[in-house]
Order: structure tokens, then C-alpha cells, then sequence
């Protein structure tokens, strides 16, 4: 049986306050869990992440160009490439969370 690690969606309209509602929550001390964080940021707003500002430096940021490419073996890489204990997906407000 493999692992199961959490796994946090947020979406949400176009330029509806989604990245800065996320850099709030990992500014949070209550949100760090000591886990290592995959953030996987799926649409690029006006809004840019400043990691320096995060309650831990254990986040790292993947910028999904193609969301339609992200099936379980790339997941499954990216989480492995950083050591992942829980994923936090912002998703493109255009596509619909079940094709995710």
C-alpha cells in the first residue's frame, strides 16, 4: 500500500485572491507542520510567492505549465524530487477540479 499524504487544493475565479490568500497561509506559523511542502502552482497571476516571507523554508515551488500534463507518474516524480509530506495545489480557475 503506498503512503497517502495530504493534499490542499485551492481554486478559485481567475485573480480571485488565490496566491496572496496562499502566501498568507504558509506565512502562518499555525499552518507549518514541519512537513516538507510541494506547492504546485498551476496558473500565474499578476500576484507572485515570496518564499522568504514563508513560516518555513521547507516549501518548494513548481510552476505547472501544462496542467493536462500532470498524471500520476509526474506527481508522483515531483513528489519524490522534493521529499514531499503533504502537496498544496493552486489550480488554473478555468479547468474543473474533477480533471485534476
Amino acid at each position: 500500500m503506498a503512503n497517502e499524504i495530504p493534499v490542499y487544493l485551492f481554486v478559485g475565479f481567475l485573480e480571485s485572491g488565490k496566491t496572496k490568500f496562499i502566501q498568507e497561509t504558509f506565512e502562518d506559523p499555525n499552518f507549518d507542520s514541519g512537513d516538507k511542502t510541494l506547492l504546485l502552482v498551476c496558473e500565474e497571476g499578476e500576484e507572485e510567492y515570496d518564499p522568504s516571507a514563508f513560516a518555513t523554508p521547507n516549501v518548494y515551488i513548481e510552476v505547472i505549465e501544462d496542467q493536462d500534463a500532470l498524471d500520476d507518474k509526474a506527481l508522483e516524480a515531483l513528489r519524490k524530487k522534493h521529499h514531499a509530506e503533504r502537496v498544496c495545489v493552486e489550480l488554473n480557475g478555468m479547468k474543473l477540479v474533477s480533471d485534476f
